[in-house]
């Protein structure tokens, strides 16, 4: 009877990972700079689903690291295998941090359902979520720090970041989105991941390689963990 209960549980373990979809974690390779020299280190979380895509998309920075809007997160591009669908922003979310001269932090308020304001294109199988989109102004951009932590000054920010009226309020530390894209499914594989950044398109970091899905982690460990407890039983 203990063996079937084991069976069960473990059954149970990866029918729940698999209703929860694919989640797999892109970062920006070790030693990245934007032009100028200066550390960049950004990170996706991207989670599949049916028809839905979330992102996690996060400036990995503190916020005494932030030195130029060289380092600002602006866009993301990916490759979704066998889908090519148009897709479009169902919601974003973050919260918002002004930067005055000299560095200093203070909470801001951004509302509605699409707080980020970024716009979602594809070419075929590779998909963009775009903070520029073509203009000046950029929408708003992903500045280093922890979120909600209006303490800790921006103390190495330059005038492209600090008082910088047209580029505040920033996201900070990280924003979420969830993307309505037909035909994806909870299995549909991610590669090509590109991180943006900077206020002016092309200057793009790829992450150089393709991470094993969180949920088959998670699955292997328990279907480990199921071996351990079967063995015990037996002894």
């Amino acid at each position: 009877m203990r063996k079937i209960s084991l069976l069960a549980g473990g059954l149970s373990l990866t029918l729940a990972i698999a209703a929860q979809g694919n989640t797999v974690t892109f970062v920006t390779p070790g030693g990245a700079t934007d032009p100028a020299g200066e550390a960049v280190d950004a990170q996706a979380v991207l989670m599949t689903g049916t028809g839905s895509l979330s992102i996690a998309l996060s400036n990995l920075l503190t916020a005494p690291q932030m030195l130029s809007a060289g380092q600002l997160v602006s866009d993301l591009s990916f490759t979704l295998t066998g889908v090519t669908s148009a897709g479009s922003v169902t919601s974003s979310t973050a919260t918002f941090v002004m930067v005055a001269s000299g560095g200093t932090p203070s909470m801001a308020t951004v509302t509605g359902t699409d707080q980020m304001g970024w716009a979602l294109s594809n070419s075929g199988s590779t998909y963009t979520l775009d903070g520029l989109a073509g203009t000046a102004t950029p929408a708003h951009t992903i500045i280093g720090g922890t979120a909600g932590d209006f303490t800790t000054a921006y103390s190495g920010a330059n005038p492209s970041i600090a008082g910088n009226g047209p580029h505040n309020p920033f996201a900070q530390g990280t924003a979420d989105w969830v993307l309505s894209i037909p035909g994806l499914t909870a299995s549909t594989n991610i590669s090509s991941v590109v991180f943006s950044f900077t206020t002016a398109s092309g200057v793009d970091v790829p992450t150089g390689g393709v991470p094993e899905p969180a949920s088959l982690g998670l699955l292997a460990l328990g279907l480990a963990g199921l071996g351990l407890a079967r063995r015990k039983n037996k002894s």
